[in-house]
């Protein structure tokens, strides 16, 4: 048989999974969600750097006058982020960070190869060239204009991904000790609510047990209104019941008392015997016949 448990252990941790549940799966979802939200803050972010890079160097790149790398390194300062000028085959024509004549042939990268098409190509992955994962935009430069084609070539922006990380690891850990604090207010007010739950349970068990060895000299009573329809309604036939109990015990006791005094003031000599034969019951007038002390018990007699 198992061991029985009190109604606050049975009703607190189940309440208290059920919450820590609810906290942790909020927590990993508005993670899954800032996360996404930051990534796409970043990628907009670049986006409009970008564009203001082509804007600023596209002239030179149509023409292909000037000293394209150090334009590159300049507008990589001004942007805060890695700048590459690709040609329309896919060769660097200068970078920020590299030598282009070191440099792969970049028209199958995917965000170039999506802005060759003439559109806004974006990607996050790990850069061979740099040995880091990274955040790319590219945009196409146009030969006329900004939206007519064909396409001259690409210019691209990036950031190393670890300055994302850095920032999606302070807003996780943020959200984490968020959802710790949240998580222990809830297991007190859990702790509350199952005590408010079992107390009124329990003092009732406690009156119960005292109705039982006849003491009726108190009554279940819940002031207030801090408790439910069926704890005042169990409460009120408990008393109920032990009302009625002893009114009936009172009324067995009266009738007792009243045959009691008829038995001893009998003027006939009464004596009582159980079906073994022994002497159970005398009244007086048999303790003067008998010639017996009136303080005589049957029980005296083997």
């Amino acid at each position: 048989m198992s061991k029985r448990k009190r109604l606050l252990w049975q009703i607190f941790p189940p309440m208290l999974v059920v919450t820590m549940i609810a906290v942790m799966g909020t927590f990993f979802l508005a993670s899954k969600i800032a996360r996404q939200f930051y990534l796409e803050q970043i990628t907009t972010n670049l986006k409009v750097r970008a564009q203001l890079v082509r804007s600023e160097i596209q002239a030179e790149f149509r023409a292909e006058q000037g000293d394209l790398q150090r334009r590159a390194r300049q507008l990589a300062v001004l942007s805060q982020a890695r700048v590459t000028l690709i040609k329309a085959n896919g060769r660097v024509r200068a970078d920020s960070d590299k030598n282009p004549a070191g440099m792969d042939n970049h028209a199958h990268r995917p965000e170039v190869a999506v802005a060759l098409t003439g559109n806004l190509g974006t990607s996050m992955r790990f850069s061979h060239t740099l040995g880091k994962n990274m955040i790319y935009v590219a945009l196409p430069v146009f030969t006329k204009g900004n939206k007519l084609p064909p396409v001259l070539g690409v210019v691209r922006l990036a950031i190393p991904f670890i300055f994302v990380n850095q920032v999606l690891d302070m807003m996780y850990w943020q959200n984490f000790f968020a959802a710790f604090i949240m998580l222990i207010i809830a297991a007190v007010a859990t702790l509350f609510v199952s005590r408010k739950l079992s107390k009124p349970l329990e003092d009732m068990e406690r009156t119960a047990r005292q109705y039982s060895r006849l003491d009726f000299s108190r009554k279940i009573n819940f002031p207030g209104r801090g408790y439910s329809i069926e704890v005042a309604k169990l409460a009120d036939t408990i008393n109920s019941m032990a009302m009625e109990l002893y009114r009936r015990i009172d009324t067995v006791t009266k009738q007792k008392n009243e045959l009691e005094a008829v038995f001893k003031s009998m003027i006939e000599g009464v004596l009582v015997v159980d079906n073994r034969g022994r002497l159970v019951r005398v009244n007086n007038t048999a303790l003067k016949i008998f010639n017996l002390p009136l303080n005589f018990h049957p029980a005296a007699i083997t």
